[in-house]
């Protein structure tokens, strides 16, 4: 069955994805418990019509869905992380158009825990269900399986991001004849940066709280959301609110975390940067791209690789990360100077002055 919505999804065919973290609340399809709704998502196979499953009172709703897959998970799980967990473990590749979890609240909450119907009083175990549309199913080259396959053998502890090799040219640079021709991802022309698992979750949370105001107040995400020089204010403060509390993280192995934390903010802020010359606080702007870049340097790049959870490859991935993001932060503020270094230079050597008069026995130069 999995096969044959594959090909569907690949021939362009209308198709949903349905997706239960735990179980969706539901009054049952016979009993009026629960029980019947969980028994079903337990033994439908694939492709099955949410229709045939749902309670009387939401069918119509998720009468267009297909189930895909079900699973039990903690309710502090990222939703973000159990669904590409699930995508994965079904062997999908698919582009997930916007989330649907109940009319009454479209936007998805940052773990399962907070899912709309969740907990259910009345159920045994209680649940939630998500659906996203199905945008586009998309081939991986071999690079990519190989990719796939060795972060399954590192059993879910960690992500990777793919960057490409070279420069990337400024936007709207690119013609249409490089647009059509561009290369099959492979080893030649991409970088590969291997994160701790939570990265993915966090990015996510990032990009949702600074540039759509989720989990603020209704003023705020509409203050944020309409792109004016207000919007840049909010954003700088969100921004710095965001850098506080990734430096005050704690924990038993917090510099991975910290890692993540600092890597999703900058991608955030990195994402468009009007806001950087779109507000009234120029000021303000410099010192947090400066606090940044410091704490990127001497606190954590300055940290071992086991230290930070990475590879001992990746350092130069890195460097080439922040070193793109330094050059569009240091051109995107007219009003203030800003820098961005964020990679330690080279340890300095010791001058010989300085080794002759450490060593003993040896006389000093003047």
């Amino acid at each position: 069955m999995l096969d044959a919505l594959a090909a569907s999804l690949k021939a362009g065919d209308p198709a949903k994805f349905f997706g239960s973290q735990q179980h969706r609340k539901a009054s049952g399809r016979q009993s009026g418990s629960p029980e019947g709704y969980t028994e079903w998502l337990h033994t439908a196979p694939a492709g099955t019509s949410v229709h045939a499953g749902a309670p009387p009172a939401t069918s119509k709703a998720f009468s267009d869905l297909v189930l895909l897959a079900s699973c039990e998970m903690p309710k502090n799980t990222a939703i973000q992380t159990a669904v590409e967990s699930m995508l994965e473990n079904l062997g999908l590749n698919v582009a997930l158009g916007p989330a649907r979890c109940g009319a009454s609240r479209p936007d998805l909450p940052e773990h399962i825990g907070g899912m709309m119907h969740f907990p259910e009083p009345r159920a045994t175990k209680p649940g939630a269900a998500v659906a996203f549309e199905v945008v586009e199913f998309l081939e991986r080259n071999l690079f990519e399986e190989e990719l796939l396959a060795r972060k399954r053998q590192l059993g879910g502890r960690m992500t990777y991001l793919m960057l490409p090799k070279n420069d990337p040219k400024p936007s709207g640079e690119e013609d249409e004849e490089e647009e059509e021709s561009k290369e099959e991802l492979s080893a030649e022309n991409t970088d590969v940066l291997w994160l701790p698992a939570e990265f993915s979750a966090t990015r996510q949370r990032m990009r949702k709280h600074c540039w759509y105001g989720f989990g603020e107040t209704s003023s705020i995400r509409s203050r944020v959301r309409k792109g004016s020089t207000d919007s840049g204010n909010l954003k700088v403060a969100i921004f710095d609110a965001e850098f506080e509390a990734a430096k005050e993280l704690r924990g038993k192995a917090v510099l991975p975390s910290k890692l993540c934390s600092l890597l999703a903010l900058t991608m955030t802020m990195d994402d468009d940067t009007y806001w950087m010359h779109d507000n009234e606080c120029p000021e303000a702007v410099a010192q947090l791209m400066h606090k940044i870049s410091a704490y990127w340097r001497t606190t954590l790049l300055s940290k071992s690789d086991s230290e930070l959870g990475i590879g001992a490859s990746d350092r130069e991935v890195w460097g080439k990360l922040l070193r793109r993001c330094q050059v569009n932060f240091e051109s995107s503020c007219e009003f203030a100077k800003i820098r961005f270094n964020c990679v330690p230079g080279p340890p300095r050597k010791k001058r010989a002055g300085s080794a002759a008069a450490a060593a003993p026995g040896k006389a000093r130069r003047v």
